[in-house]
This record gives structure tokens, C-alpha cells and sequence, in this order.
């Protein structure tokens, strides 16, 4: 049977979440119009706070890289990654449910679920391996 390195897998799901946030930053951004009507989730007017969510993507993603990067020394950036795809889950379920979102944000909400157990599940099974 192969021995799994749940470190490497730890790093990799970590850093396929930052690429992630950095693209969904680039879409919101520089296209919202574009980004959000393909979701329908479409806004009439100003697009201020959809390019704003950009922003917070792009300081989320480069939040993920440093979980990535410092990972042998820390876990605090890790546990960061877990409560942000936690808090995004709920509050995107939050407005599918109560606020009648599209369907695509159920499966956003899911998406965020997916990669914040996968990655709380990896760092359980990762040790901490300090450097000297």
C-alpha cells in the first residue's frame, strides 16, 4: 500500500485555492458585468461593490499562498483558509435559502465546503513539521 504525504497534498489544495481566489478576483474585478450575469446573479448600475469583492479575493488568495509557503512553521494561516471557506459556505447558503439566490450560489456555497473540509481534514492529517 503507498504511503500517502498528506503535507504535499496539504500544500497542493492550498495552493489550487489560492489560484482560485486570485482568478475569481481577476473576474470580479475587471469584468463584474460579465462575471455576474454569467452566475445571474446580475446587478443593474454600479458595479462598485462586485469590483470591491475582487480586491478581497485577491488579499484572500495571496492569505492562501502564505498558508502555502510558511506552512512547515505555521498553521495559523491554514486555520485562516478553513474559517474564510466556513464563514463564505454559510453566509452563500445563507442567501440561497433565505434571500432567493440563483442555484449557482448553492453551488458556490458548496464549493467553499468542499475545499474547507478538504483542507481541514489534510492539516489533521498533516504534522506540523518544524524546521530547524
Amino acid at each position: 500500500m503507498p504511503v500517502i504525504n498528506w503535507q504535499r497534498a496539504l500544500k497542493l489544495i492550498i495552493v489550487l485555492i489560492s489560484i482560485h481566489s486570485f482568478l475569481l478576483g481577476i473576474a470580479m474585478l475587471f469584468s463584474p458585468r460579465v462575471f455576474t450575469e454569467f452566475f445571474g446573479v446580475a446587478s443593474k448600475g454600479q458595479f462598485f461593490w462586485q469590483s470591491q469583492s475582487g480586491i478581497f479575493l485577491f488579499i484572500l488568495a495571496i492569505a492562501y499562498y502564505l498558508a502555502y509557503r510558511e506552512i512547515d512553521r505555521s498553521r495559523i494561516l491554514v486555520n485562516f483558509l478553513v474559517l474564510s471557506k466556513a464563514l463564505a459556505a454559510v453566509f452563500l447558503l445563507t442567501h440561497w435559502i433565505f434571500f432567493n439566490a440563483p442555484d449557482s450560489i448553492a453551488l458556490a456555497a458548496a464549493g467553499d465546503g468542499i475545499m474547507g473540509t478538504s483542507v481541514l481534514l489534510l492539516n489533521i492529517k498533516s504534522p506540523l513539521q518544524m524546521r530547524g
